[in-house]
């Protein structure tokens, strides 16, 4: 018996709806012996592999695994049993915002401590596998991307009648790079021509690289530029550019070529109900984003603590839950003018008090949402990771925080798109920005300089919904 790899001895695992998905099951697995479990749909297959590991806590029985009894295994011993066990999961369960490399190197976090893991500090050795692993199955050189894009690079736009389009031929191609002597070598020379473009139009070309920059194209010490003909068409040679990417962007990259239409007009002169509502503007806007970054940095560690997924683990965790939850019940339904008239008796009138307010109420808002977003993560990257041995703050680090970024930024882009809405309302009460001016005007009977006012609120939010919108769906 002490040969033997694996013993399954009456393992029983009974749900909480009473649903008994494994009874009394018993076998043995040798060295070196390949077993094959055979089941209809739902009946316990998974549910067994993950008893194995313990990513499911059986009811009843033993699980031994080389004379150690996993069920009864504590958290350090069980992740070390876990580093022996290889587990492939039927739908993969990467971390799909993570990169290619970063899940590969997952495999290897239960050898490694968790402030290693959490710099990507991991040994030499850790990475020329993960380097011969990707080599292994031809995705070399896709370990800077991210797991969602392995299927390939982004979409090709549509043309559409009427609107302008931009297409390049070739679409790929090598970028001008620089020798030993720093001299020049010219990358590759696209051919563009742009169409349904405003008539005798002058058209910039502008540059986009993978991590966001863009730049107007020069060539010959000129930048570039085009002008369209009579029925807004145009075509034009240019050659790739030099560009200097991070060591992290490896293999293929792909960056945007755009075509910039420019429309010049007169002199505009600013008076000054103009002027101080841009100012005013601007600082509404801006009273908007120093809330929602003070909400996030604060309501973050505040969503884990109110996550019951995270915090199930005992009473005193569970007490932690409930108490967070019970403050931000509290603090979520007063309105956010209530608390605009408390931060002005308390700080006096101005933007400070605005920010406190926005602050508050976005603490509580997006504590709600991202602990809400954490209890609803896919569990299998969860247990992916733990399967690794992974400790619960390399779990929360390699398999929850990959899996919010996308609803974390969805939220915070939203909630600042609220901070400036009420922003604009606050004022009315003496929390600073635009409003406060508005209430000036209407007060004064000036409605010419109360309506500039109006636009910029109107314009303002509108776009802010457009921006933040857009936003959201580039982070889905």
């Amino acid at each position: 018996m002490a040969d033997t790899m694996l013993i399954i001895k009456n393992l029983t695992k009974i749900y909480d709806d009473g649903t008994e998905a494994l009874k009394d099951v018993s076998f043995e697995v040798e060295p070196g012996e390949f077993l094959v479990v055979i089941g209809l749909s739902g009946s316990g297959k998974s549910t067994l592999l993950r008893c194995i590991n313990r990513l499911i806590e059986p009811t009843e029985g033993q699980i031994l695994w080389d004379g150690v009894d996993i069920v009864a295994a504590e958290p350090d011993q069980l992740r070390r049993i876990r580093r022996q066990i290889g587990m492939i999961f039927q739908h993969f369960n990467l971390v799909n915002r993570s990169s290619v490399l970063s899940n590969v190197l997952a495999g290897r976090l239960g050898y490694v401590s968790p402030w290693s893991s959490l710099l990507m500090r991991f040994p030499r050795e850790d990475r020329e596998k993960a380097a011969k692993a990707q080599e292994r199955v031809g995705i070399a050189d896709q370990a800077a991307k991210r797991a969602s894009e392995l299927s390939g690079g982004p979409p090709a736009p549509v043309e559409e009648a009427g609107r302008p389009y931009l297409v390049s031929t070739p679409t790929c191609g090598n970028l001008t790079r620089r020798d030993d002597q720093y001299r020049d070598i010219m990358g590759t020379t696209l051919s563009l021509a742009g169409r349904g473009f405003s008539p005798d139009t002058e058209i910039e070309i502008w540059w986009v690289d993978p991590i966001g920059n863009d730049f107007q194209m020069r060539q010959k010490g000129e930048y570039v530029s085009v002008r369209t003909g009579a029925g807004g068409a145009f075509t034009i040679d240019v050659i790739m550019p030099y560009r200097l990417m991070p060591p992290s962007l490896k293999g293929r990259q792909f960056h945007r070529i755009e075509a910039r239409q420019i429309s010049f007009t007169g002199v505009l002169k600013i008076g000054d109900p103009l002027r101080l509502t841009v100012e005013r503007m601007v600082e509404t806007i801006f009273m908007g984003m120093m809330a929602t970054i003070f909400g996030i940095i604060l309501s973050i560690p505040v969503s884990f603590l109110a996550a019951r997924n995270l915090m199930s683990g005992s009473v005193l965790t569970m007490g932690i839950y409930h108490f967070t939850r019970t403050i931000l019940n509290i603090i979520r339904p007063i309105e956010l003018l209530i608390w605009a008239l408390i931060a002005v008796v308390w700080v006096g009138l101005g933007p400070f008090a605005g920010i406190i307010a926005l602050t508050i109420h976005s603490v509580a808002a997006l504590g709600k949402l991202y602990s809400e977003a954490i209890e609803n993560i896919d569990p299998g990257p969860v247990e992916a990771i733990q399967a690794t041995g992974a400790n619960r703050l390399q779990t929360i680090m390699f398999a929850v925080v990959p899996q919010m970024i996308s609803p974390f930024v969805s939220f915070s882009i939203y909630r600042w798109d609220i901070n400036v809405r009420m922003s604009t309302v606050i004022g009315l009460v003496g929390g600073g920005g635009i409003g406060f001016l508005l209430v000036q005007y209407i007060r004064l009977l000036d409605y010419r300089a109360a309506g500039i006012a109006v636009w910029f609120i109107a314009v303002t939010v509108g776009v802010l919904d457009y921006v933040s919108a857009e936003i959201r769906q580039r982070f889905r």
